[in-house]
């Protein structure tokens, strides 16, 4: 799909323009399949947030305020990046920090009507193993397992700059699960730390435009863009041109709270999807991509994608607009049409994949392409071995390196 960025330079000089301009040029991710490119995309600045913490009991949110704080976000490899990232409570004390690992998905257009305004944003699936930050003991919305152990957030982050003045405005979605997803006894971090609570960083929360904690249950239907794309296994400059979806669906189970030893008694924050896709470019030997979430993890929590309903913000008054938000974690078995086996087949990964999915906000505008809906999910791998062979000794608990892109969107 043809989408737009700023004019920068690539991975190994970037340079921010003195005014932001959209749609002058694409992200360089598109074009001939599987081809070499490199990213062309802006300096992301540093920021701090205003926000919300947010504590679920057994699906029962509970929210406090809270200030997050974003260093400026250094290129790792090609379209990957790494910010500090602390987490301060009201009293301006660090209680969380970590390094975020930021896997840039794509770009878009959105716009504001009244008052007037146009935003180039960038997205990025977002992985980090959070500590103790120092200077408070343990206060509610840090995890239970944090003085024993690190705990894994993710989510997704936006960059908004607004196509006028180049000023950027963010926003940020976190999530740690409970025990059952993310403390499991083949987790990393094994044990029982808080086996019915969940928690959740969100910025911004303004007065004008504050984010509420709730369970909204999440889209369905055939996928209508966008893509999946291949990350580089070691740092470089030089990426992968992604592979167009060409057909998929998105098909929703059921809802509950899998976070509560009632879960049919409970808020339904917790949905299961059924996520299938596949590629448009094809190999050598007649094959392509295709990706299909998975039921079949005996003794694991996940059925299909399992999404996290996380809230939603309620104006126009700051990006990102009256906007829901979701995170989603999935095992799923991906089938990597670019990276054939002997045969020429595809080679297959069982992967877990972490992300998250957005509705709403201000209008997407259509600049050529696909058709773009407000319907957001973006995902990234995390845990990830070839099929046949030995899956890994742990499946979750800690950040680890990217393999595999998945982003699309619902009617």
């Amino acid at each position: 799909m043809l989408r737009r960025a700023f004019l920068g330079l690539a991975l190994a000089a970037l340079s921010a323009p003195a005014v932001a301009q959209c749609l002058t040029g694409p992200d360089n991710l598109t074009g001939s399949c599987w081809t070499p490119t490199t990213a062309n995309l802006p300096i992301f600045p540093a920021t701090t947030l205003p926000g919300t913490a947010i504590t679920w009991q057994q699906c029962q949110p509970a929210q406090q305020c809270m200030r997050i704080m974003i260093s400026a976000p250094l290129a790792s490899t090609c379209a990957q990046y790494k910010s500090a990232v602390t987490a301060f409570d009201c009293n301006g004390q660090p209680v969380l920090a970590g390094s975020m690992l930021m896997d840039y998905t794509r770009t878009w257009q959105e716009s504001l009507q009244n008052p007037p305004k146009k935003y180039q944003v960038y997205r990025f699936v977002v992985k980090i193993d959070m500590s103790l930050a120092g200077g408070v003991g343990l206060p509610s919305f840090a995890p239970t397992c944090v003085p024993t152990t690190t705990a894994f957030y993710y989510g997704y982050m936006d960059y908004a700059f607004d196509c006028a003045t180049g000023g950027a405005e963010a926003a940020l979605v976190l999530f740690h699960n409970c025990d059952n997803f993310i403390h499991h006894p083949l987790s990393s971090t094994p044990g029982t730390f808080h086996p019915g609570t969940t928690y959740a960083l969100v910025a911004p929360s303004t007065t004008a435009n504050p984010f509420l904690a709730g369970a909204v249950i999440p889209p369905g239907g055939s996928l209508t863009a966008e893509a999946v794309r291949n990350v580089p296994s070691t740092s470089t400059a030089t990426c992968q041109t992604e592979d167009i979806i060409s057909s998929g669906v998105m098909g929703y189970i059921g809802s509950g709270c899998f976070c509560s030893p009632t879960p049919g008694a409970m808020p339904p924050q917790l949905s299961a999807r059924r996520l299938f896709g596949k590629g448009s470019c094809i190999n050598a030997a007649g094959f392509g991509t295709s990706f299909q979430t998975s039921n079949t993890m005996p003794n694991f929590p996940w059925f299909h994608m399992m999404t996290t309903a996380i809230g939603r913000w309620t104006t126009t008054a700051n990006y990102p607009g009256p906007e829901v938000a979701w995170v989603d974690e999935a095992p799923v078995f991906y089938r990597d049409g670019c990276t054939p086996s002997s045969t020429g087949t595809p080679q297959a990964y069982g992967e877990v994949f972490y992300g998250g999915s957005t509705l709403g906000g201000y209008t997407i505008d259509q600049v050529g392409g696909p058709v773009l809906t407000d319907k957001f999910t973006d995902l990234a791998s995390n845990t990830s071995w070839q099929v046949p062979g030995p899956p890994p000794n742990t499946f979750m608990g800690n950040v680890l390196p990217t393999r595999h892109l998945i982003y699309v969107n619902l009617p």
